[in-house]
């Protein structure tokens, strides 16, 4: 935690007089822009944190325009203590990922996921726009079992509703309470 930035730190030493330091770095494979879900865009003024594949927090990220990173939005975090923490406890943090990715495979277009109170998440789609509140979503809360979660929207995705119109003409598919 004193050098979040840090990913990996090996210090060797060899006789008779010979020490060797290996280390890497974290790269920024997400980004975290505080609690507040209801935001309707990511602007300048907002404070961001890159968040590396295992889900650390581990430096200040720059403003971007668009979104080059899944954007997380929300959880329980004080972002003057956020350093060197996880963003979410790992078993969540990598079955959010898993289910993105298969939203992703799914082309519907996924760019952010916003972490709610009560273990409930919500996958934004691209619809056009970055508009956080006008976004069609994703409804999401026990995450443990992506097969079902996969398989009941790829049911949904091929019923004649879904099929006949646009992603963007709903507001969103609730995959809270199973099939």
């Amino acid at each position: 935690k004193e050098f979040p930035k840090i990913d990996y730190l090996e210090v060797k030493r060899s006789f008779p007089n010979k020490l060797s330091v290996s280390l890497s770095e974290r790269k920024g494979a997400y980004v975290w822009c505080g609690n507040d879900v209801t935001i309707s865009v990511i602007s300048k003024d907002n404070q961001c944190f890159f968040v590396d594949k295992e889900g650390v927090i581990f430096s200040e990220a720059p403003y971007f325009s668009g979104t080059p990173f899944v954007l997380f939005l929300g959880g329980e975090k004080n972002k003057d203590q956020i350093l060197g923490t996880q963003l979410l406890n790992q078993n969540d943090f990598k079955n959010i990922i898993l289910i993105y990715d298969v939203i992703s495979k799914l082309k519907l277009s996924p760019y952010a996921v916003l972490v709610l109170p009560d273990g409930e998440y919500e996958i934004l789609l691209r619809d056009g726009q970055y508009n956080f509140l006008n976004s069609p979503r994703i409804k999401l809360k026990d995450i443990n079992d992506q097969i079902i979660i996969s398989q009941n929207l790829a049911a949904a995705l091929n019923t004649k509703i879904f099929k006949e119109n646009k992603i963007s003409d709903f507001s969103y598919i609730d995959l809270r309470f199973g099939n």
